[in-house]
């Protein structure tokens, strides 16, 4: 056992508020585990969630573990501990229950390495009985958690505030009697909760093409998992439950005022699984605010938070008690004074807008909704409130693009300089223009999950070509990295075969290697265009939306036709209301 990560732990506990200690003795003992480093699972409403509703329950205890960062990890080794819980220092392997937060493809190779670490068989069919049960969670299992399959013994399809306490109460009654066989145990949980997936319960069946051509239950599992969902964000409001300066994000105060997004952006996963959108209630919002002090600076966390209607109203609440609020992204279409006036008075320096293309073609294509004229005001309104840095989010490789779409991004970006030049510099201070620009990557459940990825050399080249043009004229540039976008592409997208990939980049490290390593061809999840009859590896969850309306969206977006936006009970289309 290492001193100097028992002390790094206890150092980062000092700073925290909020945290929650438990005596674990005679309790379902969950170790909630965030295949990432500790700073970014704190900024994470879903991770802090899970905490939330586990150590609600008298007969659970929940603590936490995270990616070590580079000298922790130099420290596990050198002294061969193996990977501990961050409130009691405990071991990770002598949990009950390892519980994964998965929420980013690109973390899923931390969930070989967390296992490997705590001494762990990584693989659910070598484990043996007094293992604990490995469960994994959050937005990666609602979307496709057939890559990560083998790994785990369960999922939880759904949100957690519904039904996950269900399912631990259930597993600490199990603890608490006789407790049955694993393998029986499972099967239990697969046919009597709603919300479980068993992977080692369903057998996939693959065509001489290499395409998944059936998805079979066993031992009574239902045909297909319906993912859970809240119904009224107000029953619980998903909002901090610890801060710490050592979060992302620093010591903000999170608050979810809207789960979901009516827009029906066809990139957009968000958008599907959430469906129908919710809204967080203003008074539950200002009881959320209330629980922490006045001065206590606000993260309102949603998919479109100027879509949110009482975003002024809560902004100016929050003001009002010496606070200040943030906001991630905001649509140029619905942006409004007041929160704008809002923002200014929290004294922001930075906002995003998302324009997501260029050009108004491809922007039709995508379902975006808005105009050029949408983004000029909004650039105008934002840098009128005294903005210092305004953010621009583009994405390039999406359906249709052409290289000429990539000059329409250019093209648009001088028009916003040239119109705050006009109408800001004379009488103020001329924002910093900043692009954000990352590569389009097709997601489960949306009518994208049809289209193909662009290839990662076509990528790096528009990416070089936004740089080469605008840099020079004085706007930065960021991108991600488009090796790495490929690398969820085939995450997302694979299916039980794609976990040979995970497996062997724990023993190299390095992607190319492990294409070259894994007798599966990583284009083939990445890179190929599907079918409208193609069985896909998460058609087994039912989140309420129907294959025939995504497939009718995708349809509509190569012939670069618009939707409406989701009207909740008065619109059928998609089969949610």
């Amino acid at each position: 056992m290492s001193w100097k990560i028992i002390k790094r732990y206890r150092e980062l506990l000092s700073k925290e508020r909020g945290g929650v200690r438990k005596d674990p003795g005679g309790r379902l003992c969950v170790a909630l585990a965030y295949p990432n480093l500790y700073h970014l699972a704190m900024s994470n409403l879903g991770f802090q969630a899970v905490y939330r509703v586990a150590n609600a329950l008298e007969r659970v205890s929940c603590e936490r573990c995270f990616m070590p960062g580079p000298e922790e990890a130099a420290e596990y080794a050198a002294t061969r501990t193996p990977l501990l819980t961050l409130e009691s220092q405990r071991l990770v392997r002598d949990a009950n229950v390892l519980a994964f937060s998965l929420c980013f493809e690109n973390d899923y190779p931390g969930v070989v390495r967390l296992l490997a670490m705590a001494g762990i068989e990584p693989l659910a069919e070598r484990r043996g009985e007094d293992a604990p049960l490995v469960l994994g969670g959050g937005v990666g299992a609602m979307l496709n958690p057939e890559p990560l399959a083998p790994f785990f013994d369960l999922f939880w399809i759904g949100e957690a505030e519904v039904g996950l306490s269900g399912l631990l109460e259930r597993l600490a009654e199990d603890k608490a009697g006789a407790g049955m066989p694993r393998a029986e145990l499972l099967a239990a949980l697969a046919r009597e909760v709603p919300g479980v997936y068993v992977p080692s319960l369903y057998a996939p069946e693959y065509a001489p093409d290499g395409r998944l051509s059936a998805f079979t239950p066993q031992a009574s599992a239902p045909e297909r998992i319906r993912s859970q969902r809240l119904a009224d964000l107000s029953e619980s409001p998903a909002r901090s439950v610890i801060r710490t300066p050592e979060a992302e994000l620093g010591d903000m105060y999170l608050i979810e005022v809207a789960r979901g997004c009516g827009r029906g952006c066809r990139f957009c996963a968000a958008g599907y699984v959430y469906r129908p959108p919710r809204n967080l209630p203003l008074e539950a919002a200002l009881g959320a605010v209330a629980e922490v002090e006045p001065q206590a600076r606000c993260g309102l966390v949603g998919a479109a938070i100027s879509d949110y209607p009482h975003a002024a109203e809560l902004g100016r609440a929050v003001v009002e008690r010496g606070g200040g609020i943030s906001v991630s992204s905001l649509r140029a279409d619905s942006l409004g004074e007041g929160l704008v006036e809002a923002l200014r008075a929290s004294g922001y320096k930075s906002v995003a807008i998302a324009p997501e293309a260029g050009s108004e073609r491809l922007r039709q294509v995508i379902n975006k909704g808005i105009t050029e004229d949408d983004v000029l005001r909004a650039a105008e309104l934002l840098a009128a409130a005294g903005a210092e840095r305004l953010k621009l989010y583009f994405m390039i490789g999406l359906p249709t693009e052409e290289a000429g779409d990539i000059g329409e991004i250019i093209a648009l970006t001088r028009r916003i300089k040239h119109q705050l030049l006009k109408t800001i510099a004379p009488s103020g201070k001329m924002p910093r223009l900043a692009l954000t620009v990352s590569s389009f990557v097709p997601k489960p459940h949306t009518p994208f999950q049809w289209a193909a990825m662009e290839g990662v050399a076509t990528l790096k080249e528009r990416i070089k070509t936004l740089e080469r043009s605008l840099r020079r004229e004085g706007v930065d540039v960021t991108s991600d990295v488009p090796k790495y976008a490929y690398v969820q592409a085939v995450l997302a997208r694979g299916d039980r075969r794609a976990a040979g990939f995970l497996s062997a980049y724990q023993a190299s490290g390095k992607w190319p290697a492990v294409w070259r390593a894994v007798n599966v061809n990583p284009d083939f999840y990445a890179r190929r265009e599907r079918g409208e009859d193609e069985l896909f590896p998460w058609d087994f969850i039912d989140h309420g939306v129907r294959k025939s309306y995504l497939w009718e969206e995708w349809q509509r977006a190569k012939e670069g036709k618009a939707s409406p936006r989701c009207q909740v009970d008065i619109c059928h289309r998609c089969g949610v209301c």
